[in-house]
């Protein structure tokens, strides 16, 4: 029940930080993206379990009529995955970048989701909005985590614009393809960069 409570909390906190991050762009440089740079190897990964319906067919009940199956089905868990905003370490001009991916848990009928990773960066008003050209592609589960280089995961990348200290943080959302699932995003903790 606790578990329940606290997942319920973590949704809603994430809805919440989801729209402040949401604003417009005041500087949003991209370049193209190197899917196979590693970055930063000491960069942490956060990873966050998700509960999700097990199935997405209808069930007959004992009377012979369908009911959707998602309100009785068991649940099961997935992971999304994000790792630290880091300076890239190839590529000119310098640049932060960040990586996201998911894997299936217990959720064995999960095989497809749209992942998204971007970068967030605190602008002068204390409120974090998105800079730079997000990461997004149509990923397989990856079981081996965010080590696996450009095929199986996506890159977030901000071209630096200057050499000023400036605060990020990154996220991660997947949308499972053919399930509905709650729009669960995992966050990375912020970090100061020199990065402008």
């Amino acid at each position: 029940m606790r578990k329940s409570r606290n997942m319920v909390a973590g949704t809603a906190l994430a809805a919440l930080l989801m729209v402040v991050s949401l604003a417009p762009a005041a500087h949003a440089e991209t370049a193209p993206v190197d899917p196979t740079d590693d970055g930063d190897t000491s960069s942490e990964v956060i990873e966050v379990e998700v509960t999700g319906p097990a199935t997405p067919e209808a069930t007959q009940d004992p009377s012979g009529s369908e009911k959707a199956s998602r309100a009785a089905a068991p649940v099961c868990t997935f992971v999304q995955r994000v790792d630290f905003v880091h300076i890239s370490s190839s590529g000119n001009p310098m640049a932060a970048q960040s990586h996201g991916n998911w894997d299936k848990g217990n959720c064995t009928n999960y095989t497809l989701a749209d992942v998204t990773t971007q970068i967030d960066r605190k602008n002068f008003l204390g409120l974090w909005q998105a800079v730079g050209a997000p990461g997004k592609k149509r990923l397989a589960p990856n079981p081996s985590g965010l080590t696996s280089g450009g095929a199986g995961r996506v890159t977030a990348r901000y071209v630096c614009n200057g050499t000023a200290a400036g605060s990020f943080r990154s996220y991660t959302d997947i949308d499972v393809v053919g399930y509905a699932d709650t729009p669960n995003a995992v966050f990375s903790s912020p970090i100061n960069l020199i990065c402008g």
